[in-house]
């Protein structure tokens, strides 16, 4: 975004217009579109390796694994509005 804003401030200190407004937005609109692409193109679902639970039994007293979780109850997005 520093680009951006950068190259958005040297476009507009030249000559402010509706078309230099138009150049920065599509300048913006390509940056954005560019950073999603290459989002959609290389995001994976598949679970990481460093954020599986460690199952290991450390010797806890109860006999369950000290370190492994909970799940936790997250309200749904719409319990928000309701």
């Amino acid at each position: 975004m520093l680009n951006n804003a950068a190259v958005s401030l040297y476009v507009l200190l030249l000559q402010p217009s509706i078309e230099r407004w138009r150049f920065v937005f599509f300048i913006t609109a390509s940056i954005s579109f560019t950073g999603n692409l290459l989002y959609i193109l290389m995001a994976s679902g598949e679970e990481q390796e460093w954020n599986k639970q460690d199952t290991q039994d450390e010797g806890g007293d109860d006999g369950e694994s000290s370190r492994t979780r909970e799940p936790v109850d997250v309200p749904s997005f719409g319990a928000f509005f309701a």
